[in-house]
């Protein structure tokens, strides 16, 4: 499938079934055989059952329930396949991601999702949010501004050094754009049609300087 960037440059991205058929081979080499999920079965809820108080500029977890959400996870050997950024807190609150199917409609694209969007549990195994303490309120806000003028571009994922936009690129971005500081680790992936390096949502988990405001 061909994305057509601002740029007029194309740039090819995968399939989805393809994209999930590599990630799971490169799993299955790397571990050596299959390995069943949790012997627990998922839980039909994320276990949130007030909205928490959230501010322009949290970040937002997401343990996903799919496959690919599992692979994605697994490759980043931590819990999260899944992150976007608070945007909006009124009149209610919009979270803006990079994403390949939350929406039918707005399939792989930069969109906005309600709180209750993003946390269905149709999507959520769990759900966490973050607030950076390295930035300040403007900082948030300006770096808002900037995911906002993003809405609608394609979802890509390739390498680091290549055109990009996916969930944590397109916040990284934004945020390094605002606080230039702003470090974070990216990881080696070594896949069939996927070498190279990938950031994943667990780099941002681990940052040193962030507040849990829903563990």
């Amino acid at each position: 499938m061909l994305c057509l960037l601002n740029n007029k440059k194309a740039i090819y991205v995968l399939p989805r079934w393809l994209f999930l058929c590599l990630l799971l081979l490169g799993w299955l080499v790397l571990n050596g055989s299959a390995v069943a999920r949790d012997n627990a079965p998922l839980s039909d809820s994320t276990g949130i059952t007030d909205t928490p108080a959230l501010a322009v500029g949290d970040w937002v977890f997401r343990q996903g329930t799919s496959l690919e959400s599992y692979l994605i996870a697994s490759f980043g050997a931590g819990d999260f396949s899944h992150i976007g950024m608070v945007v909006e807190v009124e009149p209610e609150i919009q979270i803006l991601h990079a994403t390949t199917d939350d929406l039918q409609t707005l399939s792989n694209q930069v969109l906005l999702s309600t709180w209750q969007q993003f946390t269905d549990v149709k999507l959520a195994k769990r759900v966490a949010v973050a607030r950076p303490l390295f930035l300040s309120a403007e900082q948030r806000q300006n770096i808002s501004r900037s995911l906002l003028a993003e809405l609608g571009k394609p979802f890509v994922l390739a390498a680091r050094d290549k055109q990009h936009l996916y969930c944590t690129t397109i916040l990284a971005d934004a945020i390094q754009s605002e606080y230039p500081a702003f470090n974070i680790n990216w990881s080696w992936l070594e896949q069939p049609l996927l070498r190279g390096e990938y950031l994943h949502p667990e780099a941002f988990a681990a940052h040193h300087e962030l507040d849990w405001v829903l563990p």
